[in-house]
């Protein structure tokens, strides 16, 4: 599990113990706690795809709200969740993640920035939960 996996598995968990955190908060509270710099820690496609996550109300004891304003990343990240759902042997192979979750949105390929580390790091963890997604 790179950086950004443990990051948002640390995240993930303070919400769970303290569900009035707000995830951006636990976000930068995790991203302090393995001393990453703050340019790591603003670093915007892992920190948005776990906070579409969040938004979305796909980690366990996080209110549904608005929490990212990005729309790729989350996007890429409700995808992954999608397709880990059918084929969850991709779990351990980030980057034959991101080249189905761009396939499968018709998207022109780009280079991999630590979105499927975030997903596959929650996903691997049980840390994301069983609800309807609406991409």
């Amino acid at each position: 599990m790179n950086k950004y996996g443990r990051v948002a598995v640390y995240a993930a968990k303070l919400i769970q113990e303290d569900s009035m955190i707000d995830p951006r908060d636990a976000w930068r509270i995790a991203g302090a706690y393995f001393e990453l710099s703050e340019s790591e820690i603003c670093k915007s496609c892992p920190k948005n795809s776990f906070l579409g996550l969040c938004e979305e109300g796909l980690i366990n004891k996080v209110k549904i709200n608005k929490y990212t304003s990005s729309i790729k990343n989350k996007k890429y990240a409700l995808q992954a969740v999608s397709i880990l759902r059918i084929k969850s042997e991709l779990s351990d192979n980030p980057l034959t993640l991101w080249d189905t979750v761009l396939t499968s949105l018709k998207q022109s390929k780009i280079q991999h920035n630590n979105q499927m580390s975030v997903v596959i790091a929650l996903w691997n963890e049980g840390l994301i939960k069983e609800r309807q997604i609406h991409i």
